[in-house]
């Protein structure tokens, strides 16, 4: 019985820690913009709040120093030419 919960209480004691690192540093895609689907319509330009969208030769980059990966670029390519996830990796 003393085994038993021993084994449960280190187990918790190791457990925790990590999952508070995992849950304060999450793995992010940030947005990626497929060239071949980009018309250069610049619609992912005008919303980006942190203005880290630009065209370069008719097609958008993403300048990922400055996406919060807010994903609202995601919703207004009517292209389906950018994507990206909040999902953990």
């Amino acid at each position: 019985m003393k085994k038993n919960i021993l084994t449960i209480f280190l187990a918790i004691l190791f457990l925790i820690p990590a999952a508070i690192i995992v849950a304060e540093n999450p793995i992010v895609q940030k947005a990626l913009v497929n060239t071949i689907k980009c018309t250069g319509c610049g619609d992912c330009t005008k919303v980006c709040p942190t203005k880290a969208i630009t065209l370069v030769n008719q097609k958008a980059v993403v300048d990922t120093d400055k996406c919060i990966n807010c994903l609202i670029c995601v919703k207004a390519c009517n292209y389906t030419a950018i994507s990206g996830s909040r999902e953990l990796k």
